[in-house]
């Protein structure tokens, strides 16, 4: 005598049916967070546009293959593009990708409040003046690192 116990074909339709529910809701619940994902994305790129924050990693890129030609004279900058414009154009590339990573303090909402800020006359004044600061940030970087960089040579002279 088989001991196994026969379930009912209502029965196995009712498991398949909750099968099928927790599927649906965790296909559901999956293809929403995809979407949020690829909106949020789309902000993050949005805003690194808007901020214009492809010309500030330039510019920084720029003021440090300013520094290196004055800290190496030897060096020109045919010299450098040839030899080292391949790691300059990786930097350049985790610059950008530190700033997009920083937007990951702000949630989807405080994105597209953000953006929609930008939109607006004070936003547009707002980036108009960030932008002008940030210039201003970036001319006189070349100096402080110069500053640094002379101050430290001078002391490992001493230290010699």
């Amino acid at each position: 005598m088989s001991t196994k116990k026969r379930v009912p074909k209502s029965s196995r339709c009712y498991i398949s049916a909750n099968n099928f529910i927790f599927l649906f809701v965790f296909l559901t619940l999956s293809l929403s967070q995809n979407s949020l994902a690829i909106d949020r994305k789309e902000l993050e790129s949005r805003i690194i546009e808007t901020m214009d924050v492809e010309s500030v990693v330039k510019k920084s890129i720029a003021v440090y293959r300013k520094e290196m030609l004055r800290l190496y004279p030897t060096l020109s900058e045919e010299y450098l593009d040839l030899h080292y414009g391949d790691v300059l154009a990786q930097g350049e590339k985790r610059y950008l990708q530190m700033y997009v990573k920083s937007l990951s303090i702000y949630n989807r909402d405080e994105l597209q409040q953000i953006l929609d800020f930008y939109d607006t006359e004070f936003g547009q004044w707002f980036l108009k003046k960030s932008r002008d600061y940030n210039n201003a940030v970036q001319q006189d970087m070349g100096n402080a690192a110069k500053e640094l960089n002379d101050a430290i040579i001078e002391k490992g002279k001493t230290i010699q």
